[in-house]
């Protein structure tokens, strides 16, 4: 319940931009700045505080996930487009 919760928490906060997530480039990210990731399906994103995700179709359905435990968040695109802008 717990963790439900949480996941609540960081869904709201990554489309209202107050808070959020960072991006590696570890994990396979398509780049169009320095500052933008352009989200791939299925493809786990690491993520931080301060950056923000923004959907650039209709309704774009996207999985957070927050590893409690290590302070860690992901989201993963499973449909529609989306990109992460990261923080400064």
């Amino acid at each position: 319940m717990i963790k439900r919760f949480f996941l609540v928490i960081i869904t709201i906060l990554y489309f209202s931009g107050c808070g959020g997530s960072s991006v590696s480039n570890e994990m396979g990210n398509s780049m169009t700045t320095n500052k933008e990731i352009i989200m791939e399906q299925n493809k786990k994103y690491a993520v931080n505080r301060g950056d923000k995700i923004v959907k650039l179709s209709s309704s774009p359905k996207i999985k957070i996930e927050a590893d409690l435990e290590n302070n860690k968040s992901y989201a993963t695109l499973l449909s529609g487009a989306a990109k992460i802008i990261r923080a400064k």
